[in-house]
């Protein structure tokens, strides 16, 4: 692929020419643990979320939403409960809350949402005032999870909340690690097209 490379020849660790490297002035790892124009994942996407066990695509799965939540949770608490216990999830949609959910056992965890409420609290995160005032709000994280949504507003909002909205967070939370998990509506591509690095 011309925008790809392997690296020292290994064929799961590839170099990719992707927005968020000409971003973030840091190293950038990214994880794609579903191959997102796969047969498989497609049919998993459509079943949406659901309690226990479906048969899809010849397979008993559990729901593809909760499976990705719970091997977030389990990798956190795996890494960082030993030496870490303050947990802040920018966001708390379905990914953030069941993440918020699962972590609970093992971290303090503090939820944002724009609007606050169901245990979560305000703050807008394209707001650099509602951020910085978050200093005196909260126990400082030792991780910062962010997974927003745009609520899709397009490039301004894009920019505001996953660009500026992140930079904020690290720049009021210096110290904290940052996990940042992007989303499928950032490609224009929105009727089962192909994607790749390619895609306007």
């Amino acid at each position: 692929h011309p925008f790809s490379t392997p690296l020292n020849s290994n064929a799961y660790l590839w170099a990719r020419n992707l927005l968020a490297t000409r971003l973030y002035q840091c190293p950038v790892i990214f994880l794609e643990p579903y191959v997102m124009n796969s047969t498989d994942f497609i049919e998993r996407i459509k079943a949406g979320d659901y309690e226990g066990i479906k048969f899809i695509d010849g397979k008993n799965r559990r729901s593809v939403y909760r499976e990705y939540a719970h091997a977030v949770a389990d990798g956190l608490a795996s890494y960082y409960s030993s030496h870490m216990t303050n947990l802040l999830i920018a966001g708390a949609g379905f990914l953030g809350s069941e993440i918020a959910r699962q972590a609970a056992a093992d971290f303090h965890v503090t939820t944002l949402t724009k609007s606050g409420g169901d245990g979560s609290l305000a703050c807008d995160l394209s707001s650099e005032s509602d951020i910085k005032s978050l200093r005196d709000k909260i126990p400082t994280p030792d991780l910062i999870i962010h997974c927003a949504s745009s609520g899709r507003g397009g490039p301004t909002a894009y920019q505001a909340i996953f660009v500026n909205g992140t930079r904020r967070l690290k720049e009021t939370f210096p110290e904290a690690h940052l996990l940042f998990t992007s989303s499928t509506s950032v490609y224009h591509q929105t009727e089962g097209e192909t994607v790749d690095e390619t895609s306007p």
